[in-house]
């Protein structure tokens, strides 16, 4: 079977969409499937990635300042696709990528389109409020679905925006984590007085809301305990949290390529605020309570439905009122000591990649008798090797392909 990931908003370091499909991919791979991934990127190359075949197509930004790149080239794309000839095709996105997607459908391939946002949350307070945006979105979820042999999102709240169309191949598939990369500390000794140690993960826009975590910091400190805000990411709000935070204990880390580190980061701290409404899953959040370190969400999007057993392990708090919430939630969690970090690894351990994975897999095999596509000369890349590390595996820098990848 061969796989071909596509997916906009895309970068070297982006946060939870490229874990999705790093973790996806080398996972088919193991499962003996061929893997190609088609991304936006500044030029046209391919990059192997834990044998993932990384084709990146040269893509401009998207207006805005964002930072993402988006593949508006969709002849283009099209025409790699059939060369590519996907037996399936993993779908990230919403936006130019659905159409040359719904193609390839027509003659034979199995999409699967992976809900990583919901429409409705990422459009509000961008357009007008007169713009009906659950009747917006409708309209283009109807469409995504209408292209798509199954849809997959990781939590009731980003489902519920099909379901509510009637849409049937709706499957729940809870993303994973790596228990063996984010693990509590072996030892967790806290001297009396040691401030409150409080860290947040993801990417600095508007979306995400980080301004709330730096709120709860300055509040903490004002009623006089002791707290360090540790703030993992980059984004275009970074400039005026440093302004918002001035007097405030909050170290900017900027984001760490490390996962190791993030992990080790994440373990140290006493508790993980993960401020955002709007998250349809949350992987930093889980990655949290994968190192033992409950967290505090609030109580809409996906966030709460990661503490759906063992609620011990966090606390789920009003968005009204975030701030004197959220603050005596994270004393309460402090207060609970190893009870709570105990729940939060427990919770955690219910989510696994490889669970997900093999859903995945299910859902890319094609129904009896569904027809295959037609022979197209095959997609070759370039045949010079990739430059290899001294263990002869191959490493991860880019080399140039021709543009007619």
């Amino acid at each position: 079977m061969h796989v071909v990931q596509l997916a906009n908003f895309f970068t070297p370091t982006s946060g939870g969409l490229r874990t999705v499909l790093d973790e996806f991919g080398r996972r088919y791979v193991a499962a003996g499937a061929q893997v190609s991934r088609v991304v936006p990127g500044e030029r046209d190359e391919i990059v192997p990635v834990n044998g993932v075949r990384e084709i990146r197509l040269r893509s401009p930004f998207l207006p805005g300042g964002s930072g993402y790149r988006v593949i508006v080239d969709r002849a283009r794309l099209s025409d790699l696709l059939r060369r590519l000839r996907p037996d399936a095709i993993e779908l990230s996105d919403k936006m130019t990528l659905v159409g040359p997607a719904a193609q390839r459908r027509r003659i034979g391939a199995r999409v699967v389109t992976i809900s990583h946002e919901r429409i409705d949350s990422i459009l509000a307070g961008r357009v007008p409020a007169a713009v009906p945006l659950s009747r917006l979105a409708d309209v283009r979820n109807r469409q995504i679905a209408a292209a798509s042999d199954a849809v997959v999102c990781a939590s009731d709240f980003a489902a519920d925006e099909f379901r509510r169309l009637g849409v049937t191949e709706v499957h729940r598939v809870r993303f994973g984590v790596d228990l063996k990369v984010f693990v509590p500390p072996v030892e967790r000794h806290r001297p009396a007085g040691t401030p409150i140690r409080l860290i947040t993960v993801g990417r600095l826009s508007d979306e995400k809301c980080p301004e709330r975590a730096v709120e709860v910091a300055r509040r903490l400190s004002t009623q006089g305990r002791e707290v360090v805000l540790t703030m993992i990411g980059d984004g275009p709000l970074l400039d005026s949290l440093r302004r918002q935070a001035d007097g405030v204990p909050v170290d900017f880390r900027g984001h760490i390529k490390s996962r190791r580190e993030v992990a080790r980061l994440l373990a140290d701290a006493d508790v993980c605020l993960a401020p955002c409404p709007v998250e349809t899953f949350g992987l930093a959040a889980l990655e949290a309570l994968a190192c033992g370190t409950p967290i505090v969400v609030p109580g809409a999007g996906a966030l709460p439905e990661l503490l759906d057993e063992h609620p011990d392990a966090g606390r789920v708090v009003p968005v009204a009122g975030w701030g004197a919430a959220a603050s005596r939630a994270v004393t309460d969690l402090v207060d609970a000591g190893t009870a709570a970090r105990t729940a939060a690894r427990r919770q955690a351990e219910r989510f696994t990649w490889q669970a997900a994975a093999d859903t995945m897999l299910s859902l890319f095999e094609s129904p009896a008798g569904a027809e295959r596509s037609p022979v197209h000369p095959p997609f070759r890349p370039p045949t010079r090797e990739p430059n290899r590390e001294p263990n002869g595996e191959p490493n991860r820098e880019p080399h140039q392909v021709a543009t007619s990848a």
